[in-house]
């Protein structure tokens, strides 16, 4: 349960990181394309992509000890990360534009473009996780199986008997 908080803390930092390098790199795109090209697009799609991507390593990294060697399932928790993303961003987008400037939200659309971006690729990624553990958990052992039985030297009868039995078989 520690490292499953540790993951969504660092997942919120992470993506938090990127998401707002991606928003910034989405300025510099956004306002260099000529006029009449809508610009939001251009402002969400690098946000979600950052903050999806950083929301990723935090989940990818070796905690636990064990290292994932399935790439398959890294590239669709990677896949799963950056769309959980661009869907937050854009969502946030759109609830951001219905509030209106505070003291506390001077940006409203900006602040819920990188918080939507953060909480809905961490959920993805939070589900995923337990449910991956939950499917590919290692199967218990049959308690009926045992290899002990196998490794008896002396034979089953009364006691004493046997003992003197077997030492006679040995010597002679």
């Amino acid at each position: 349960m520690l490292i499953i908080a540790a993951r969504v803390l660092l997942g919120i930092v992470l993506g938090t990181l990127l998401a707002i390098a991606g928003y910034f790199v989405g300025w510099y795109i956004a306002f260099s394309l000529p006029t009449g090209v809508p610009r939001m697009p251009f402002l969400i799609a690098p946000a979600g992509i950052g903050g999806g991507v950083g929301t990723f390593l935090a989940w990818w990294l070796d905690l636990e000890g064990g290292s994932d060697g399935n790439r398959l399932l890294v590239l669709a928790s990677l896949a799963l990360a950056v769309i959980f993303a661009l869907g937050g961003a854009w969502g946030g987008f759109w609830y951001g534009e219905d509030i209106e400037g505070t003291r506390v939200w001077r940006h409203p659309t900006t602040q819920a473009i990188l918080n939507g971006t953060v909480v809905a690729s961490n959920v993805a990624l939070l589900i995923w996780h337990v449910g991956l553990k939950i499917v590919l958990r290692p199967t218990p052992p049959d308690p009926g199986v045992s290899f002990v039985p196998s490794l008896r030297t002396v034979r089953s009868g009364s006691g004493r008997a046997n003992d003197e039995e077997l030492t006679d078989q040995h010597k002679g």
